[in-house]
């Protein structure tokens, strides 16, 4: 399409609870920011209100996060249920960037379609990675990238956000199992962590076959993998020419759309004319027929 210079994926995974972590970002704080609630937005310089591309707005969301919030239940091992803690992760948020700025995307509409795909592709992604729990998708256009925020609310009884995480739920798994023979505390939480780097790797690969490499992104800069500059403009290479092949496939399935309607259209007018003719000539013998009864 000779509108994308190639660059490279961002998908970001994080969850948040009703209490705030270290940093004082809760559920309400995630919320009031993506909303661009005036006391939250003072790191944006000229705030919009962010667009809905799939499911809820950000006021149906809070409500019900914060309704199921309040009736999850959890039951400790051995003991009586009770109502989740506060600190509990309860909302799983996804973050995706592209590349173009904004300004980028308002001055060119063939950017307008290289995004347009790009959050297609996104929200089909999402939607497998969360099904019915992904409950919104929405848009900023006044940061210095084009991108997409994700919420997914947990739908069982405990509403363990952690669920959702795929290196979280990697490092549970280890820990739960518990030490090898021979293995200390320290090297089973070592082992842990190896674990959820790779099952967070495993989710960025998911992510670069699904949307970036379709789209001509890179799954990650040079820097971050020590790539040589050869290599790293052999990556670009590869991405662009993918997606310039998917390009042309879509071309080609247009080209083909467009013929069997052409087609379909031709049959349709013949059979019309066949018609017109066949009324023509049942006219013509009726008047025949009653011209000889006179």
């Amino acid at each position: 399409m000779g509108v994308q210079a190639v660059s490279f994926q961002f998908a970001h995974m994080e969850n948040f609870s009703r209490k705030g972590d270290r940093k004082g970002r809760s559920t309400s704080f995630v919320f009031a920011e993506a909303r661009r609630d005036p006391a939250v937005s003072l790191h944006v310089k000229d705030p919009r209100p962010p667009v809905v591309v799939f499911g809820a707005g950000l006021d149906e969301v809070e409500r019900l996060h914060d309704q199921c919030a309040t009736q999850a239940k959890t039951t400790p091992r051995g003991g009586k249920e009770r109502a989740v803690r506060k600190d509990q992760h309860t909302l799983c948020t996804v973050v995706v960037s592209h590349p173009f700025t904004p300004e980028d995307v308002r001055a060119d509409p063939g950017k307008v379609k290289v995004v347009d795909e790009w959050e297609r592709r996104n929200v089909s992604w999402l939607k497998g990675q969360f099904g019915e729990c992904l409950t919104s998708v929405v848009r900023h256009e006044d940061e210095g990238r084009w991108h997409l925020h994700a919420y997914a609310i947990p739908n069982t009884r405990d509403m363990k956000a952690s669920a959702f995480h795929p290196g979280q739920k990697a490092k549970a798994e280890i820990m739960a199992a518990g030490p090898r023979p021979g293995e200390d505390d320290k090297a089973l939480n070592r082992r842990g962590d190896v674990a959820y780097k790779a099952a967070m790797s495993e989710w960025q690969d998911s992510y670069f076959q699904a949307v970036a490499a379709p789209c001509g992104l890179a799954r990650i800069g040079p820097g971050r993998r020590r790539l040589r500059r050869d290599e790293w403009h052999a990556e670009r290479k590869q991405a662009a020419a993918l997606q310039q092949a998917l390009d042309r496939a879509k071309d080609v399935q247009a080209k083909e759309q467009q013929f069997v309607q052409s087609a379909k259209a031709a049959v349709a007018d013949e059979a019309l004319k066949a018609a017109q003719v066949k009324a023509a000539a049942y006219r013509a013998t009726e008047q025949a027929r009653r011209e000889r009864g006179r």
